[in-house]
């Protein structure tokens, strides 16, 4: 008896594998596109300042294939930016893509707030249009605003939030909280999202991130940022790499 419990439940574990299989690469329709971006360097008009990341931060990004400082354009204008990219199939890879502003600026003291900017910034790469996430953070010691867009890129596909983290009135007191807090809703809700739209991976993953001072109306640092966008980064639109199964 104990033989036969030992097999029926190994046959279970073993169907919800071949299930799970089955939900993302049975049937399902590739992508028209996916889509590759590139950084400039260097960018006409500007001078990029690296900086460099600590071993330990390389550690947890779990690659070395990135780009991290800062751009200085005409009229003392500055850009912070990181990128960085992963080929590798891993959870550790993957777990990667959830520092983003929301989780990472939180945990450091930033304070999300609002000025009435939108939640996404559409940016147009020759034919091409690419959604960006956008937000507005106060620094830590409280004098200044910084306005930053990014975007996550899995297999190709863009990785949609799907909501925004509401301010906090305790942020400041609470940071790693509320960074424990955002970091499990955007990876239940980047779950249901690949469930639903039964989304398969070839396990290659991007990030860029990009952020000005916000120091009048954010309209400015807004359209700063979308110009900066199309002069650093290149969208190459390539076959989705996904493989339907029938």
């Amino acid at each position: 008896m104990r033989s036969l419990s030992i097999w029926s439940m190994t046959a279970l574990f073993a169907a919800a594998i071949v299930a799970a299989w089955a939900w993302f690469y049975v049937g399902v329709t590739p992508p028209e596109k996916s889509y590759v971006l590139k950084t400039r360097d260097p960018v006409p008009g500007y001078r990029f300042t690296a900086v460099p990341i600590g071993e330990r931060a390389i550690e947890v990004l779990a690659t070395t294939n990135l780009v991290n400082g800062q751009f200085e354009g005409p009229d003392q204008q500055r850009f912070t930016v990181f990128a960085a990219d992963w080929a590798a199939k891993g959870s550790k890879q993957m777990g990667v893509l959830a520092h983003t502003p929301e989780i990472c600026w939180v945990g450091a003291g930033f304070q999300l707030t609002s000025l009435g900017e939108p939640p996404f910034m559409e940016v147009t790469f020759g034919q091409e249009k690419l959604a960006l996430e956008c937000r507005v953070f106060r620094t830590p010691d409280q004098r200044s605003v910084e306005m930053v867009v990014w975007c996550s890129l899995v297999s190709g596909q863009p990785l949609e939030e799907g909501f925004r983290f509401q301010p906090k009135r305790d942020q400041a007191s609470g940071s790693q909280l509320n960074q424990a807090s955002n970091a499990r809703t955007r990876g239940m809700n980047s779950l249901v999202k690949a469930l639903v739209d039964r989304q398969p991976g070839d396990g290659t993953k991007q990030f860029v991130r990009f952020s000005t001072p916000v120091a009048g109306d954010w309209k400015e640092a807004y359209q700063r940022l979308e110009r900066f966008a199309s002069q650093w980064l290149e969208l190459e639109v390539q076959r989705s790499r996904a493989i339907a199964v029938n």
